[in-house]
């Protein structure tokens, strides 16, 4: 993707405001891929304390008291996903298949 005109989004906001701009001015942002990475402390809370700073350790050790706030975060604004990371069933699923059909049908 990095070979193709592009820009890296550094937050949320960022990218709800390209979103927006976008849908107001397309000749201006339809010929550009927006990235934005999204690493775990960004799209993980602790389910009891969701102002908690992240600590990737508890998460490893305790993943269930975690939640992934992917979909509502993010998700309303990307176009693609591409998930590179390991996950198995004792982790916090990041995309639910309810939610896509609630979002994209």
């Amino acid at each position: 993707m990095e070979l193709l005109p592009h820009s890296f989004i550094e937050s949320k906001e960022e990218l709800k405001k390209v979103c927006e701009e976008g849908l107001k001015h397309p000749e201006k942002y339809n010929k550009n891929i927006y990235i934005i990475k999204l690493t775990t402390d960004r799209i993980m809370r602790k389910i009891e304390d969701p102002g908690a700073s992240f600590e990737k350790q508890e998460y490893y050790d305790h993943p269930e008291r975690f939640q992934c706030t992917l979909m509502e975060d993010f998700l309303p604004y990307l176009s693609l996903f591409v998930n590179g990371i390991y996950w198995d069933h004792r982790y916090p699923r990041l995309i639910k298949k309810s939610w896509l059909t609630h979002y994209y049908q």
